[in-house]
């Protein structure tokens, strides 16, 4: 998870281009992971550290941990905790970046350092994300001091992993300005503590993806049975959110969902939040 949302922090930031941030992502797997990577993200050594330790390479017949250790640089435990963890996503995307010459050591490490500060992350929530629990970074992606909101949005991301895909990142809430028209809207309000009006829209080619996968069947025009099951999926989401804020003590009930075509959405203070798939961009709308 972490791939896609530092890829998309990459790519806003003009560190990368489109073009390259596609070649990253198809090269991740492949990817070796060095040893240097993963001691520059533990904090055991910085990115001018090891490039001293490589240099050392070139006049030592020895490997990289070899030589940390013979120089002072990592201590014995310190190379055995990173032998073990040569399979991070998070590193192997670094790494890829690096080794395709499009970032230095430092320049990621820089852009690393500077994605967090611009999303208030701290450590602990950079290791959560890292180990794919998202909450605290949606959070401070939303923006928003609403609890409500907070879980509503991070049950809608887990749901579209959960039944959907698991290649998917969020980007920053858009405010509509009332009178936005949508081809497609699903909809539907919830009522209780307080009414909470929902609704997603996709483009026609990314909503037949989105219900084929939901549906688990080949799906390949918008028809009855494609709005019925992009209704269902709201319908399912929104229920499954009433019963997590029922354990919170919060009571919510659902209207019966709804479909419009080539309509605006009805609601106050309401915002479009682009959710990124591999197959193309659904958008969360909700009042905020």
């Amino acid at each position: 998870m972490f791939t896609q949302f530092f890829g998309q922090f990459l790519l806003n930031n003009d560190l990368v281009s489109a073009e390259e941030l596609n070649i990253v992502f198809q090269n991740i797997k492949s990817t070796r992971l060095r040893l240097g990577m993963i001691a520059i993200d533990e904090g055991f050594l910085t990115p001018t550290q090891v490039v001293v330790i490589n240099n050392l390479q070139k006049k030592h017949d020895k490997r990289f941990g070899e030589i940390a250790v013979e120089f002072d640089y990592l201590t014995e435990v310190n190379l055995e905790k990173i032998l073990n963890m040569q399979q991070s996503e998070h590193l192997k995307m670094a790494q890829t970046i690096v080794d395709l010459g499009y970032m230095t050591l430092e320049e990621f490490a820089e852009a690393l350092n500077t994605y967090k500060r611009y999303y208030g992350i701290s450590d602990e929530s950079f290791d959560e994300l890292k180990n794919g629990k998202v909450d605290e970074v949606i959070y401070n992606i939303i923006n928003t001091e609403n609890q409500v909101i907070k879980e509503y949005v991070t049950l809608f991301y887990k749901n579209i992993i959960r039944f959907i895909t698991n290649e998917v990142y969020i980007s920053e809430p858009v405010k509509l300005n009332g009178d936005e028209k949508f081809k497609y809207l699903f909809e539907q309000k919830l009522k209780g503590d307080q009414e909470l009006y929902t609704a997603y829209t996709a483009d026609e080619s990314v909503l037949i993806s989105f219900s084929s996968k939901y549906a688990g069947e080949t799906i390949e025009v918008i028809d009855e049975f494609t709005i019925d099951v992009c209704k269902e999926f709201l319908n399912l989401h929104n229920g499954l959110f009433a019963v997590n804020m029922s354990d919170m003590d919060s009571k919510f009930d659902l209207e019966i969902q709804s479909h419009k075509e080539n309509d605006v959405p009805l609601g106050d203070n309401l915002y479009k939040i682009p959710f990124h798939t591999d197959f193309g961009v659904v958008c969360l709308i909700i009042g905020m």
